[in-house]
């Protein structure tokens, strides 16, 4: 393992090369305690072909998969935990 911040900045450069509906990238991330978050961005795909959030849904799968493929290769583990806060269905966390 090198430098925690910027593994942590690779991995999520990794990331971001997920697949989106109009590369619209409908995410953001917090950085705490160790943990990468994720949060939905309802707002920031607005196409037809994303009926109930369905399709942010399926690239947010995509994200959360590079997330754990590129943590791998920098030596950690990640676990992944949907919907962690339940009066927040917008909130992911890998």
């Amino acid at each position: 393992m090198g430098n925690f911040i910027e593994d942590i900045k690779k991995i999520l450069e990794a990331a971001v090369h997920a697949p989106s509906g109009e590369n619209c990238q409908p995410w953001r991330f917090e950085i705490r305690d160790g943990e990468i978050r994720i949060f939905n961005l309802p707002e920031r795909d607005q196409s037809l072909y994303n009926y109930g959030q369905m399709a942010s849904y399926v690239a947010h799968g995509a994200l959360i998969e590079n997330i754990l493929i590129a943590s791998s290769a920098f030596g950690y583990r990640a676990r992944t935990n949907l919907f962690p806060q339940e009066n927040d269905p917008q909130s992911l966390k890998s």
